[in-house]
């Protein structure tokens, strides 16, 4: 029978989103979600390209673009998947209470965001309450060595996260 079926691309569009999570978590164990989701995520294409090819060859068009669109989803829906990943790991970090916001006013605070994978820390969040770590250093109203060295490795590699969280690729 050839149907439209949206549960392959629901489906891999959580099981994306739940391993970048694992693989965003800091620790030593995230190497080993970063190699085993590597390999799944392999898998899981090669198995689908068969049964796209399966279902195209049986005359079920519909089925293979479902399972097509199943294959593409998490290469469209990239963006979105990391940003609900980074709101969800937020949200974890600050309930676990790992989270250390100085209450003394000040207004930028960083925090190291890496995974712990090779190489010291590149990826940052940075809490930043002016929204002034979003602009070119030039156009900053407050002293650049407020942002403690963030300011200029982080002018057009940071992407706003939610409310007065940012995230900075170094």
């Amino acid at each position: 029978m050839d149907r439209w079926s949206l549960w392959p691309a629901l489906t891999f569009l959580a099981i994306t989103g739940v391993l970048r999570l694992e693989t965003q978590l800091p620790g030593s164990n995230s190497f080993f979600w970063v190699l085993g989701s590597a390999l799944f995520c392999l898998l899981a294409a090669i198995a689908i390209v068969v049964l796209v090819v399966f279902n195209a060859s049986r005359q079920r068009p519909r089925q293979a673009i479902s399972l097509f669109c199943a294959l593409i989803a998490p290469v469209l829906l990239g963006q979105p998947i990391d940003w609900v990943v980074n709101v969800v790991h937020l949200e974890l970090v600050i309930k676990a209470g790992k989270l250390n916001i100085p209450g003394n006013g000040q207004n930028f605070t960083a925090f190291d965001w890496s995974n712990g994978l090779a190489g010291g820390p590149s990826t940052f969040l940075i809490r930043d309450e002016t929204g002034e770590i979003a602009l070119p250093p030039a156009l900053h109203k407050h002293p650049l060595s407020d942002e403690n060295g963030f300011a200029d490795p982080c002018a057009g590699n940071v992407s706003h996260l939610l409310g007065p969280y940012y995230i900075c690729n170094i």
